[in-house]
């Protein structure tokens, strides 16, 4: 029996953070430490995993108070580890944008979307957060 579970994770993983982010998880030409990448792998899996869970605050909405099993404390938690992770790559994909070190590589979806939304507001939400909401999804979607 061979487990190629993880090793699939680890594979999408590596096609698609390039493409979004500019960066490699896993194998010999990683740019994180593997702790980075376990937490944002742990963070995704918990993140779908809640996703599918069903609270009362969904069914009666005057209960959502009441948070039978913790759910959505576990959501409010997973939701600060993953807005950490991709605000750490925002600050230092802006960072990289101002001292123009990736100014001869191809730009990747968050180089884009900076140039998109600097600076501007849409529906009263700020670029970063909107920024990073649009990373979130994508990743989930090809989770």
């Amino acid at each position: 029996m061979v487990e190629l579970k993880q090793w699939f994770i680890e594979l999408n993983f590596n096609i698609v953070l390039p493409i979004l982010v500019g960066k490699r998880y896993f194998g010999a030409m990683n740019e994180l430490g593997g702790e980075e990448a376990k937490n944002c792998i742990k963070a995704v899996k918990e993140m779908l995993c809640l996703m599918g869970k069903f609270t009362v605050g969904d069914a009666i909405p005057c209960l959502e108070w009441f948070d039978f099993g913790g759910h959505v404390k576990a959501m409010k938690k997973t939701s600060k580890e993953l807005d950490k992770i991709l605000g750490e790559w925002l600050k230092e994909r802006r960072c990289n944008r101002t001292l123009n070190e990736k100014a001869d590589r191809d730009q990747d979806f968050m180089d884009v979307l900076l140039s998109l939304f600097d600076g501007t507001t849409i529906e009263g939400f700020d670029a970063d957060t909107t920024i990073k909401a649009t990373i979130l999804v994508c990743i989930l979607i090809f989770y």
